[in-house]
């Protein structure tokens, strides 16, 4: 899996298949919605070409004629990949991987979601860690407050990367170690305390009860949850994370985790395809995660992986450079930074009066 760097010519996969469900409507995909006044995909590629990167493959699923429209009002030049079915950033990132392998392209690769505003500051930052570190997959990092749902990033006391975690992970390990403790006495739990515990570790109901379905069953019964049954409900091995093939205490990753993951990527195509080859979904799940392929890079033995790839955080200096959105309320915050830094460029550019003296 050598690491060549051999083209300058980058290629963005884009992924696109993201619903706009909690913006309000089922229909219309994130990307097309408008950032003071531009369709989030257009906007996003008009920075990475800006940026000098011309091979764009945007990944799109439900919805994918809105975002076709809307990019083709503006780009002609533009490759496709079809996704049939949302499973995870990581099969959306294989999907549109495949068209750049067949093609033969040999350069690197930038992976990003499209429902993001990402300003060239975010991009030139992750394209020079690449090269001047010779990474084999490079990331943008920033060093957000803890109170983010942005993943972790793992690194040990020599600096090399052990991965990178999701924040639902860490939480739901110490809500376990939290439901043990409590099992080991007489008494158990009652199931509103309970339910409400599950709830303040991952606040979507249907998402806690695919990750750990015996817990929230016995979070809906009336009244107290025996020690016993508390116990047996606990997922096994969920007290505990798994860090390049060692289960480590929630407690232990935070004290290595300093990062936050801003979910922005470049990939030797090498070792991309390296990853993928071992690239599959979590136990329990039915979503493949483009983080994975970071954790199979920083754990080569493990994979059977030869050399030991060189993975690279890119630390943003200005974390409002790159954001993502979910809401109506995160899209408005973002839609108030653009057009304030709009405002900005106009009263610099706009010439200054002078007053004469009266004749």
């Amino acid at each position: 899996m050598p690491s060549s760097h051999s083209s300058d010519h980058i290629a963005c996969i884009i992924m696109c298949g993201g619903r706009g469900t909690r913006m309000g409507t089922a229909e219309l995909p994130k990307v097309c919605f408008p950032i003071d006044g531009v369709p989030a995909i257009v906007r996003a590629i008009r920075t990475y070409r800006a940026c000098g990167i011309g091979t764009i493959v945007l990944v799109v699923g439900v919805g994918a004629h809105h975002v076709i429209e809307t990019t083709g009002r503006e780009f002609s030049d533009l490759l496709f990949a079809f996704q049939p079915e949302q499973r995870g950033t990581g099969d959306a990132a294989r999907m549109g991987f495949a068209p750049l392998e067949k093609m033969g392209f040999s350069g690197p690769i930038m992976i990003a979601a499209g429902d993001k505003l990402v300003e060239a500051e975010a991009v030139n930052t992750l394209k020079t860690e690449f090269y001047k570190s010779g990474a084999d997959c490079a990331f943008l990092v920033s060093r957000k407050p803890k109170n983010t749902d942005l993943g972790r990033v793992a690194v040990d006391r020599s600096g090399q990367v052990l991965g990178i975690f999701e924040t639902s992970d860490i939480k739901l390990a110490k809500l376990c170690r939290t439901l043990k403790r409590t099992a080991g006495g007489k008494k158990g739990i009652s199931s509103q305390r309970l339910r409400d515990l599950c709830l303040s570790t991952i606040a979507n109901p249907d998402k806690f009860a695919k990750r750990a379905p015996d817990l929230w069953r016995l979070a809906q019964v009336k009244g107290q949850v025996s020690a016993t049954a508390l116990r047996k409900a606990i997922p096994t091995g969920a007290d505990a994370i798994d860090v390049a093939g060692e289960a480590m205490v929630p407690k232990d990753l935070e004290a290595l985790c300093k990062f936050c993951n801003e979910s922005f990527y470049i990939f030797d195509p090498s070792a991309l395809a390296e990853a993928f080859k071992h690239l599959t979904h979590r136990p329990g799940r039915n979503e493949v995660y483009l983080t994975d392929a970071v954790n199979i890079l920083a754990s080569p033995a493990r994979y059977g992986i030869k050399r030991r790839p060189v993975l690279a955080p890119a630390v943003v200096r200005s974390p409002s450079s790159i954001q993502g959105f979910n809401t109506p309320d995160q899209l408005m915050a973002i839609e108030q930074y653009v057009s304030k830094k709009r405002a900005k460029r106009k009263t610099k550019h706009r010439p200054a009066i002078r007053l004469g003296r009266p004749s």
